[in-house]
């Protein structure tokens, strides 16, 4: 089913973002245990240790119509309503990104601004069959990254006690999220980009709070 679900995953961005190539990536960490050191490393105040990504021979490799054509002939009965039911409500997270008319994820996720998104999703969604929630809508904008590292600054600027209620409620969403389509330490660990050294230390909190979410609930996702 995972399986499934990712290959569903690729035809609805495909089908919407009319993407021409497709990266597959992964770290280059010798295994689990590396990143748990630095975490550690991280969380002592030691300077991170930087993680590498190494790209495939066929990353490179375009997504042709074809391609598109057989993966979809493969979806049968409820797998072709998956990808009916994905493409429509990444298709509302465009729509209701551009009626709440983001722009820059610094200027967006700002304590000042989350009620206001929160009220502008509400409205939304009261004049749509589709609902969409706020972190999909942000992470289809911005992507996962970007809204990662911007609700831990956002979290951290904050002196309001319902705001930083509210940007910790996101967040958890977005762990969530991840963890629902079964993404592994390692996967988010790429997700988060550290070969990037750019806000290094909210990368290093999201992804010691996912670990400790799948420490929790689902142990094989410790890779």
């Amino acid at each position: 089913m995972i399986r499934i679900y990712s290959v569903v995953l690729l035809v609805a961005a495909v089908l919407l973002a009319k993407v021409e190539r497709a990266a597959s990536f992964e770290l280059t960490t010798a295994d689990y245990p590396t990143v748990v050191r630095s975490l550690a490393d991280y969380q002592s105040g030691a300077a991170p240790t930087r993680l590498l990504r190494r790209y495939d021979d066929d990353e490179e490799r375009a997504i042709g119509g074809g391609t598109i054509s057989e993966l979809a002939t493969k979806f049968k009965g409820g797998e072709s309503k998956l990808v009916d039911k994905l493409v429509n409500k990444k298709a509302h997270e465009v729509q209701a990104a551009k009626k709440l008319k983001l722009y820059h994820i610094e200027d967006t996720l700002t304590s000042s601004n989350i009620n206001k998104l929160v009220n502008q999703v509400k409205e939304f969604n009261s004049k749509n069959t589709i609902k969409v929630s706020l972190i999909g809508t942000l992470t289809t904008k911005y992507g996962d990254q970007a809204v990662a590292t911007a609700l831990v600054t956002a979290e951290r600027s904050t002196k309001s006690s319902s705001i930083v209620e509210q940007i910790r409620t996101l967040r958890s969403e977005q762990l969530v999220r991840w963890k629902k389509d079964s993404k592994s330490v390692t996967g988010v660990s790429t997700l988060l980009n550290f070969g990037n050294n750019r806000d290094l230390g909210q990368k290093f909190q999201v992804l010691d709070d996912y670990v400790t979410l799948v420490k929790k609930s689902d142990e094989t996702l410790l890779r």
